[in-house]
């Protein structure tokens, strides 16, 4: 699939006419309907991973943080993606019930290492209840802070400013342009 394809999905405002692309669940969140847009009807969750990877590189994320893919099988067939800001019961009840394979969230919900997974925590419980459901999970947190086109910039460029400098270098761009924590950025 095209890059361009993936980005209109996952990063602009649908219209009326992409209305049967996507759709919103409770809360704001979004679910993509990859079937209906991938003309093959076949695609595997390493065409989505691949092109996340590329947009948001690992290298701009944080030291401490644990972006990337978390959970699940690269080669199985994608069918629907579920966007979250975290990866919650509530997040997981709704991807299973809208058929969602893949979980894509802002905030991982793997941080620090863990020592078992059972059904005696959260955590444990939603890894577990992930996996029975076959979804994937990819997090996007401080790369996608900080990369061009991210989160600093879809909110500004909500708000009209424009973009002046970065706070802090975490890596330079494959076009030299600073990619890092924390943006400048001027009103009007």
């Amino acid at each position: 699939m095209r890059k361009g394809i993936w980005k209109k999905m996952l990063f602009e405002k649908s219209s009326e006419s992409d209305s049967r692309e996507a759709g919103t669940c409770e809360r704001g969140a979004w679910v993509l309907w990859i079937g209906e847009i991938n003309r093959r009807n076949t695609m595997k969750k390493q065409e989505l991973i691949s092109f996340l990877e590329e947009f948001a590189p690992k290298q701009y994320a944080e030291h401490w943080d644990n972006v990337g893919f978390l959970l699940g099988k690269k080669e199985e067939e994608l069918s629907k993606v579920y966007i979250c800001l975290d990866v919650q019961r509530r997040s997981v009840e709704e991807a299973i019930a809208h058929s969602c394979n893949f979980i894509l969230s802002h905030h991982p919900f793997i941080f620090q290492g863990m020592k078992s997974v059972t059904g005696d925590n959260e955590q444990g419980r939603l890894l577990l209840t992930l996996a029975e459901h076959k979804i994937s999970v990819f997090s996007m947190h401080t790369n996608f802070d900080s990369v061009k086109e991210g989160m600093g910039d879809l909110i500004c460029s909500k708000l009209s400013w424009k973009k002046e400098g970065v706070l802090q270098e975490v890596a330079p761009s494959s076009e030299g342009m600073s990619q890092g924590i924390g943006f400048l950025y001027r009103g009007g």
